[in-house]
């Protein structure tokens, strides 16, 4: 008991015990406590998790919360509302439950849920909200996924345009030639590439910060930029958006998205950091 006491005040100053040749030694913590974030799953987190910290959240789809109550589905449960856990009430909604997508428990490992998509099931409807109309100004996006399939289809974690690429505001995802891609602006005015191939059955975390302010894009694989370029304004557009597909083409993710996470701000370095940190802990996904 008296250690475990211990081990508790450790964690409170930041470090941990460690056992290394049956000596016990106090090391740096250099968990998301160490860095000032609360973590998954414990009673801060609950209370004030760590995307609403960052300013301007206009979306955020946990894979683990589906119905953003806290309570986990049980595994193979077919979802058709994906609740927008940002306060904004951009929830995702499936009408046909011939396209309902299953929830996978132990999608990324053991305790880790996510959302299984494929492309007959994917196509989450979020009703056009300003909260989500981002082209002619600032943004970031945030995806945590495991691809099942890369390099066959376009393979769009969303998308909000009417599916004929003349009307867009904006597209994320995987492209056809198995890297990641940002669509932003009618006729994609703005169209970027990341420079890294992305393998199936892979977990990552990918980020995007555009910074129309500052007329620049960065992509981000982990803590590493995959696209630096300047970029150009978008275009004024009212249509919905679309997670897990794109409206009227059979474009669709396939493989485990655990989160979508998006901010109508170009996040500065400090606040991108504190969200992949965040995304990092709580999916067990390396940076």
């Amino acid at each position: 008991e008296v250690y475990q006491v211990f081990l508790a005040a450790l964690e409170v100053m930041a470090y941990s015990a460690v056992e290394k040749n049956g000596i016990i030694q106090i090391v740096p913590d250099t968990s998301a406590r160490a860095m000032g974030l609360p973590l998954a799953g414990s009673l801060a987190a609950a209370n004030n998790p760590v995307p609403l910290m960052v300013s301007n959240l206009s979306a955020w789809w946990d894979g683990n919360d589906p119905s953003g109550t806290g309570v986990k589905p049980s595994d193979g449960t077919l979802i058709s509302t994906w609740v927008d856990k940002s306060g904004n009430g951009n929830n995702g909604v499936q009408t046909n439950p011939t396209r309902y997508t299953p929830f996978s428990a132990n999608g990324f490992a053991t305790g880790k849920g996510t959302l299984l998509f494929d492309v007959t099931n994917a196509l989450f409807l979020a009703p056009d909200n300003n909260s989500l109309d981002l082209s002619t100004g600032d943004f970031s996006l945030f995806a945590v996924h495991k691809p099942l399939a890369v390099s066959d289809i376009w393979h769009w974690f969303y998308e909000k345009g009417d599916g004929s690429n003349t009307i867009l505001d904006y597209s994320f995802g995987i492209d056809i030639s198995g890297v990641m891609r940002l669509s932003v602006g009618n006729n994609f005015k703005d169209d970027l590439f990341g420079d890294t191939t992305i393998e199936v059955d892979t977990a990552y975390i990918h980020a995007d910060v555009f910074n129309l302010t500052g007329s620049n894009n960065k992509m981000y694989q982990g803590n590493t930029i995959i696209n630096d370029e300047s970029i150009i304004a978008g275009d004024v557009n009212t249509e919905d958006l679309y997670i897990g597909n794109k409206l009227g083409q059979e474009q669709g993710y396939v493989g485990y998205i655990a989160g979508l996470l998006i901010y109508k701000k170009a996040l500065n370095d400090n606040e991108r950091n504190t969200i992949m940190r965040y995304l990092s802990q709580k999916w067990g996904v390396s940076l």
